[in-house]
């Protein structure tokens, strides 16, 4: 005869706790991360010594940590979300509100970039691209990287730089809070 095993219902049933390693590198998980390093890159660039940056389309002077990286093309098109030259810095009240006032974005996009520019990138969004996962996890290296030594250089000149970096971003990017 065989013997009776007893089961323990499964609220009973105590699993250890997984140890956290960041988020999943998912497709989703990657185009999120790809997102933030781009616009954390992009800020930092346009800004200056003291982390002010203006908005591209209305010029409102803020701290780049307040200030959205706005797209002239809208970012669902994936030939031209993570393309530098479709980014700029741009207030909140511009990029959300105001649709990323558009049409004033692609007239500075002409004026900086040359006569066309804008349509080129309108163009090239209608085409399809498959990204590849290693080439992106390459890219948010790189942009990753550059952010952390512009704010390890600017940390170096102002050690009160430190209280305005996102606690996320510091995280991320490997920058110890004093």
């Amino acid at each position: 005869m065989r013997k009776k095993t007893t089961t323990k219902p499964r609220h009973a049933i105590r699993k250890k706790p997984k140890k956290r390693t960041g988020p999943k590198l998912t497709r989703k998980g990657l185009k999120e991360r790809y997102d933030r390093a781009l616009s954390w890159y992009m800020r930092l660039v346009n800004s200056d010594e003291q982390g002010l940056v203006k908005c591209y389309t209305c010029e409102a002077v803020k701290h780049w940590t307040e200030m959205d990286n706005g797209h002239f093309v809208s970012r669902r098109h994936p030939s031209t979300r993570w393309r530098t030259d479709n980014c700029r810095p741009q207030c909140t009240s511009c990029n959300r509100h105001h649709s990323g006032r558009q049409w004033l974005f692609g007239q500075r996009l002409d004026e900086e970039l040359g006569a066309g520019h804008a349509a080129r990138i309108h163009e090239l969004s209608k085409q399809p691209w498959k990204y590849d996962e290693e080439e992106i996890k390459a890219r948010i290296d790189y942009y990753e990287a550059h952010v952390a030594s512009i704010l390890a250089r600017r940390i170096e000149r102002d050690s009160s730089e430190h209280s305005r970096i996102p606690t996320m971003l510091s995280q991320r990017i490997h920058i110890r809070r004093p």
